[in-house]
């Protein structure tokens, strides 16, 4: 277990260590949690294949946001360094999605304003889908935390484009419709549109939407 040391391992004293990695590789957050209830040392347990990391990197290289929200509620430590770098430094390398990353690094960074990216959600490929999506465009507005206040008149479009529907799917995830203008436009979300307990977000990049 990491202490002054750092680089002991308690196989040992904690059975299925590999199952309880893998759990968190693998984003079984019940699995993980049991776990942890059942031996908390594993949350200060550096033992990953023959380098020594904590569930806390494994976490985070992987974009496991909900495990590294449990992890650090649970006392693991954000600064230790594994292979000579911080959890933060690798989080979401081993992900594909943005969102997965920029929820972790929030997590890590412990952001005062929460953080947004604004993404399009994928349209199916029938002639009548396609007709319309040559107008709209349904987009994705993803924050790092929850957030409330946040209404479809913040929304800023460019280029003619405007918003026609808004729905909140979840209270940091936000659905938008928009009818794109002749020459297309861009989505963005600005600094100070929601907010959450603490403080109001950061602003998100503009999102480019083009006709097909």
């Amino acid at each position: 277990m990491y202490g002054d040391g750092g680089d002991n391992t308690s196989k040992a004293v904690i059975p299925d260590l590999d199952g309880f990695y893998r759990a968190v590789r693998d984003n079984q957050v019940d699995q993980v949690q049991r776990f942890i209830a059942k031996h908390p040392a594993a949350v200060f347990t550096k033992v990953f294949g023959k380098h020594q990391r904590t569930a806390l990197y494994v976490a985070s290289l992987f974009g496991r946001h909900q495990i590294v929200k449990l992890l650090l509620r649970r006392g693991a430590d954000k600064d230790l360094l594994c292979d000579g770098v911080r959890a933060i430094d690798v989080a979401g390398f081993a992900s594909v999605d943005l969102v997965d990353r920029m929820k972790v690094r929030a997590l890590l960074q412990g952001d005062a304003c929460p953080q947004v990216i604004v993404r399009l959600v994928a349209t199916g490929s029938s002639a009548a889908n396609k007709s319309a999506a040559s107008e709209m465009r349904r987009v994705e507005v993803h924050f790092s935390e929850p957030v409330g206040e946040f209404t479809q008149e913040e929304i800023v479009c460019s280029g003619g484009c405007v918003v026609t529907a808004f729905s909140m799917l979840r209270s940091d995830l936000y659905l938008v419709t928009v009818r794109l203008a002749r020459g297309g436009g861009s989505v963005q979300v600005p600094a100070g549109a929601a907010r959450s307990r603490c403080a109001l977000n950061a602003e998100s990049r503009p999102f480019h939407l083009g006709r097909e």
